[in-house]
């Protein structure tokens, strides 16, 4: 991570639609206005400081906990990128930042929760991995492989399990 010191520039206000206002003095902006942004299409805000692009969600992290070591990633607890409130973001390698991430290929059946395929009409499959290793569970019962499912997160995926 940079090493701006993000606290100069900005403070946190819950009450900002995104958390933070300017605390000093720029060039178009007054100290104590909203530092304005917008959401990409994946929920991302992004601001531009020292003429860099920073994730809010990582400049916020920031500001309460000092710079994020370098090859990590900061994960929204809840999943949601738009909720940047510092107790829903963590410290993440980048294995447990996937763990709890959503799916991101195109799914014949979208409805089903992620890790698990319809193979073939009636029989769902759910498929976890870990360091390399594979899981699967396969059944008619589809309510038998999702709590399958959910239970190895857990147990493999601990605190980062989505569930």
């Amino acid at each position: 991570m940079s090493t701006i010191n993000f606290n100069y520039y900005y403070i946190y206000d819950e009450d900002s639609p995104s958390l933070i206002r300017h605390r000093v003095d720029r060039k178009l902006t007054k100290a104590g206005d909203i530092v304005k942004s917008a959401p990409n299409a994946k929920g991302y805000s992004r601001i531009y400081v020292a003429g860099k692009s920073h994730l809010i969600h990582r400049v916020i992290y920031t500001m309460f906990n000092g710079p994020i070591p370098d090859g990590y990633f900061i994960d929204h607890i809840d999943g949601d990128p738009r909720n940047n409130k510092p107790d829903n973001l963590r410290l993440a390698s980048n294995s447990q930042n996937q763990y709890n991430s959503k799916s991101r290929t195109v799914r014949l059946n979208p409805d089903l929760p992620k890790g698990i395929h319809e193979d073939r009409p009636g029989y769902f499959r759910a498929y976890i991995s870990k360091d390399g290793k594979s899981y699967r569970k396969g059944g008619k019962c589809l309510q038998t492989v999702i709590n399958w499912l959910i239970d190895k997160r857990r147990a493999l995926h601990g605190e980062f399990a989505r569930a």
